[in-house]
């Protein structure tokens, strides 16, 4: 897998956690730093850790799995995976969530909450990513850059714009999958070569 698709993959993801952090933001009326420090930290982490666990999983099992070809069945089960994401961002970002907007004091256990409850994308990606053989270095440091980033400016672009901007945010990380996914379909499964 080239790095550049990897970075596709891991931005996709990393694009609804933005969205998650704005509209935390934006029921914010002033931010924390120290909590937002601890959360970012934290949320960086469990980012690691879910990322890491999918990928480990994949990887060793389409190393020492007794499947046939395994490299073109792992290749078809990531492509599902990376339209399944983008599925699921796109139904994000047309259903219309009801989301209580009001002032409150967010804590670090609802940022862990909320990282927590999207672990299962993020294994998912990972596991995508280890199918796929992807860089383990390059992997650690895109997630790494990419939470710090999302993590600190959602909440600053939700507490000063609100959150009408998520709707875009979800569609850009579902076209970011969509492209990954398409280009793992035409390159190593059909044979062509697209990024």
């Amino acid at each position: 897998m080239n790095n550049f698709l990897n970075v596709l993959i891991i931005a996709g993801v990393s694009l609804d956690l933005f969205a998650s952090m704005e509209i935390e933001g934006s029921m914010l009326a002033k931010v924390n730093k120290k909590k937002l420090f601890i959360s970012t930290t934290l949320i960086t982490l469990l980012q690691i850790a879910f990322y890491f666990g999918g990928f480990c999983a994949t990887y060793f099992l389409d190393k020492y799995g007794s499947i046939k070809n395994t490299q073109m069945v792992g290749d078809i089960i990531a492509t599902v995976i990376l339209y399944l994401l983008g599925g699921r961002l796109i139904f994000k970002a047309i259903s219309r969530k009801f989301i209580h907007e009001h002032l409150k004091e967010s804590t670090v256990k609802q940022y862990v909450k909320m990282i927590v409850v999207a672990s299962l994308y993020t294994i998912a990606a990972g596991a995508a990513c280890g199918l796929l053989e992807s860089s383990v270095i390059l992997s650690l440091i895109v997630i790494v850059i990419a939470s710090v980033i999302v993590c600190l400016s959602g909440v600053y672009v939700g507490m000063y714009y609100g959150y009408e901007g998520r709707t875009i945010v979800y569609i850009t990380g579902a076209l970011l999958l969509f492209i990954a996914g398409t280009d793992v379909l035409l390159e190593n499964v059909l044979g062509l070569a697209l990024i």
